[in-house]
């Protein structure tokens, strides 16, 4: 009892320490009505005649206070959780207690309530909160839709209007040279600054030029990414003029950001840098569609092709100025427009004159001519739309059309990124990952297939994200972005289940990354170092498969509990079918429990000469369910475990490598039994492999038959390794008939004599048969 009241006294000191409790009561109820008041002054406000800017303010006014409101929900249900425990830990009220007791407990009961109260306050700023949060969204797609579709004057209109005289050229030019060009306005230290930034950035792009030209000139293999570098190598100032205009555009953003009228210069710098980077991008993604490839390394294309990118690209910096810059307030009205039409519709046409270049390939040629009535039919609408004025709608669709443009490419680019990095590891495809696998200790033939999981849960994700950004870039509400985003994070419900699309997708990459790790940890790392720790092989072989399974058990866990599986549910659920799949299972849960047995009893282990009925070899490897037996031949035989266990298994090196190796001989009638039982006792004693030491018997000769046509010998020899049986009886065989040729001892081989009869003829038959009667029999001999 004493301890828990002063456990409950430290938890109402650390609640009154608390930020909620500092901020007194007054405070958060103004903070509330504050809140509250412009709600309903949001709410009230007429957003018929609103544009779509005016709209996205008032959105993010609103989302903040639902920010607050969930914010308020979440502190304050803490709190209330923290005082239903303090109150829990003082108890009811018990007769005869002390009044500080008793006080603590109205305290505390009297902070409940007034926490009731704000959580019912922030529960009702959430709510009406959210209500206005979607009205406003619907609203903004209404002014979206209605803006979309508005018309402004005609590409014909602005042509008759007298702004174009000849006479207002000379004003809107020395105006626009004026008030766009930041030269006028630029101080001695802001062009000091602009230097700066320029040199560090021409030094950063000289290291850059370097050390391509370095790793150029040391690749000789062939490929996406060696062309792309050794193209990058070969334009040598390619880097250095990037690095340049990069350091005088991030130094004009910091001098002229306060600069009003705005200035187009930093506009005109980043477009040049576009222009130079879409320039190379475009024209070697070109070379690479093409195929157009010699031995490696990318050909020249012709001058028609060339010019088509090179111009994509400049009329792309352009159509990136028009847009970023801010022309709009510099130029006129009219002429503003008429650029702005001018440019889209140069830059549509060049796109669709590329498309039509790239559907030429040999890799479109199914869908060539679908891709190509799809994009006269696009961009034929969007010049069209520019034209009649429609010039919200046809910024949407430029704005989608090139960012889709930009997202393939990301999309190509980071897919080929991973082909290259993941799958290019599994193959050892490149020198830095051959170098990698070697030092991991990877065979290189060896393919890593487990990495082909991780690649494609790789590329599913950057799909996915594709499509989110595609659907954002074309107008996805942020309600249904908001809601697509909750389904992918919080998840939804099938039943009593929630599944989460994150969780799962997380759980399986872990599951799938925590494999290939445990599976290179287990076959390289962990035996070198069991190999250091000076334990026989076998105990290494035991505890590595040990610590594999392991590992893959702990993998498994984690992925399945990160993918949200509850093992509760699951454990009910195996429990139900445990007897039924004890029943299909049997076999399969005889063989584990072999396996086990088989690994930490080791009555055969890897490598060891064993024989298992009909088969005969060495063990290959031991697996919790299997072993695989290598025979003589070659062939790999998969014995289960439970055979091993249950059935009668010879084992020529259990104990002992030692073993012995039985030679049989004959000699022709007559030889000299004492010379030949001489001599293989010479062979076997001059034999390295025999063991003459005395620690085990020495070699015996036995007379063992006088057989049909020999002196049947046998020579019985202890070796110092069992496993060069074969070897060793193939060596003395040769060493045998040496010597007996050397000494004349000649060794038999079977007679046979051969007795034809003839005359013998067959009733019904004219002819007379010669039968080959085979045997010395006498009684059938002329």
């Amino acid at each position: 009892m004493k301890y828990s009241l002063i456990a409950a006294f430290l938890l109402f000191v650390f609640l009154c320490m608390h930020p909620s409790f500092l901020r007194s009561a007054d405070q958060e109820d103004d903070m509330f009505a504050a809140a509250q008041q412009e709600i309903t002054k949001i709410s009230q406000i007429n957003l018929e005649d609103t544009s779509l800017a005016q709209v996205d303010v008032l959105v993010l006014q609103v989302q903040g206070y639902l920010a607050q409101g969930k914010n308020c929900v979440h502190a304050v249900g803490q709190e209330l959780e923290q005082i239903d425990t303090t109150l829990a830990a003082l108890g009811e009220k018990v007769t005869g207690e002390s009044r500080e007791i008793t006080r603590e407990r109205a305290g505390l009961q009297t902070q409940k309530n007034q926490a009731e109260v704000r959580l019912a306050q922030c529960r009702l700023l959430t709510l009406r909160a959210t209500d206005l949060d979607q009205k406003l969204n619907d609203i903004k797609r209404e002014v979206f839709t209605r803006d979309l579709f508005s018309q402004g004057p005609g590409f014909l209109e602005l042509v008759r209007r007298p702004e174009l005289n000849l006479e207002h050229w000379p004003s809107a030019v020395t105006s626009f040279l004026l008030s766009g060009n930041a030269f006028f306005f630029l101080k001695l230290y802001h062009f000091l600054l602009v230097f700066l930034f320029a040199g560090m950035g021409l030094f950063l792009g000289s290291r850059i030029d370097s050390l391509l030209f370095q790793q150029a000139s040391q690749i000789e293999q062939k490929g996406f990414y060696f062309d792309f570098l050794r193209m990058l190598s070969q334009r040598k100032k390619t880097f250095q003029l990037l690095g340049v205009l990069g350091g005088v555009s991030l130094s004009l953003h910091f001098v002229l950001k306060d600069l009003q009228p705005p200035s187009c210069l930093p506009a005109a710098v980043n477009s040049i840098i576009l222009v130079l980077i879409l320039s190379g991008f475009g024209k070697f993604y070109g070379k690479v569609l093409a195929g157009e490839q010699d031995n490696g390394s990318v050909v020249n294309f012709s001058i028609v092709k060339t010019i088509r990118f090179q111009l994509f690209a400049i009329f792309s910096g352009l159509l990136f100025f028009v847009f970023t810059s801010p022309l709009s307030t510099v130029l006129p009205d009219t002429v503003f427009l008429l650029v702005r039409a001018l440019v889209v519709m140069l830059w549509y046409g060049i796109l669709l004159w590329v498309f039509w270049l790239f559907c030429s390939f040999s890799r479109f040629k199914v869908q060539r001519r679908t891709i190509r009535i799809f994009l006269v039919f696009v961009l034929g609408g969007v010049i069209l739309a520019e034209l009649s004025g429609y010039r919200i709608l046809a910024s949407h669709i430029l704005a989608g059309t090139s960012g889709t443009i930009v997202l393939l490419f990301l999309l190509s680019l980071c897919m080929f990124a991973i082909n290259e990095i993941v799958g290019g590891f599994g193959r050892g495809r490149y020198l830095w990952q051959q170098t990698l696998r070697k030092r991991l200790g990877i065979e290189t033939s060896q393919v890593f297939k487990g990495l082909i999981w991780t690649g494609s849960l790789l590329k599913l994700s950057l799909v996915i994200v594709f499509f989110y950004c595609i659907l954002r870039l074309w107008g996805l509400s942020r309600i249904y972005a908001s809601t697509f985003y909750d389904w992918l994070v919080e998840g939804f419900s099938v039943g009593t289940v929630t599944i989460v699309p994150s969780r799962v997708g997380i759980g399986f990459f872990i599951l799938a990354l925590g494999w290939n790790v445990v599976s290179l940890a287990k076959d390289k790392i962990i035996r070198k170092w069991l190999a250091e720790s000076e334990l026989a092989p076998s105990v290494q072989d035991a505890l590595s498969t040990v610590l594999g399974y392991v590992g893959y058990s702990l993998v498994i866990l984690l992925g399945l509990s990160t993918a949200g599986i509850n093992f509760s549910g699951l454990a009910i659920v195996a429990g139900a079918l445990s007897v039924g799949i004890g029943f299909g299972l049997q076999n399969i849960v005889n063989n584990l429990v072999s396996g086990l047995i088989l690994l930490f009893e080791r009555p055969i282990k890897r490598g060891d000469w064993v024989v298992v009925g009909s088969t005969e070899g060495y063990v290959k490897k031991i697996s919790v369910r299997s072993t695989i037996i290598q025979t003589f031949d070659r062939s790999d035989v998969i014995v289960p475990n439970s055979e091993l266990i249950s059935s009668q298994v010879t084992n020529m090196m259990l104990q002992d490598i030692r073993g012995r190796v039985k030679v049989a001989v004959g000699v022709a009638y007559g030889s000299d039994t004492g010379l030949v039982k001489r001599l293989l006792l010479e062979v076997a004693e001059a034999h390295p492999e025999v063991i003459t030491n005395g620690t085990a018997p020495h070699p015996v000769v036995r007379f063992q038959a006088f057989g049909e046509s020999s002196l049947d010998f046998e020579l019985f020899c202890h070796l110092k390794d069992v496993d060069k049986r074969i070897d060793v009886r193939s060596d003395m065989h040769f060493a045998i008939d040496k010597s007996f040729r050397e000494h004349g001892v000649e060794i038999p081989f079977p007679q046979r004599d051969i007795h034809i009869k003839s005359g013998l003829h067959l009733e019904g038959k004219d002819e007379s048969i010669a039968t080959a009667v085979v045997g010395t029999d006498p009684n059938t001999a002329d």
